[in-house]
């Protein structure tokens, strides 16, 4: 958890106490200093999960649609590395000759 968060485990305890305690969803957001959307997350997360829903979890994603190659891996001879495909490719050295006035 980072230093500036709103809630922790124990105030998204007490945000459902005061909820159960048949206060409004806008009602306890406005007490606690946060937005309805956030409530309407963590009571979603209850229903779900149960206590095991109001702790905190990992923001790292599950999966990376890009994986790194691994050092063990070779490419083919004569192949070039897929990193070189990235970003603006170099201009023509044919065209600057047939048009040496546009650069």
């Amino acid at each position: 958890m980072h230093k500036n968060a709103r809630l922790t485990p124990k105030g998204r305890q007490v945000m459902l106490a005061r909820l159960q305690a048949a206060q409004h969803q806008i009602d306890v957001a406005q007490a606690m200093g946060i937005s309805l959307t956030t409530v309407k997350k963590w009571v979603r997360r209850y229903w779900a999960e149960g206590a095991a829903g109001l702790l905190d979890r990992s923001s790292r994603p599950a999966r990376c649609r890009y994986s790194q190659m691994s050092s063990a891996m070779t490419l083919p001879p004569g192949s070039s590395s897929s990193i070189a495909a990235y970003g603006p490719r170099p201009r023509s050295t044919a065209r600057r000759r047939a048009n040496p006035g546009i650069e």
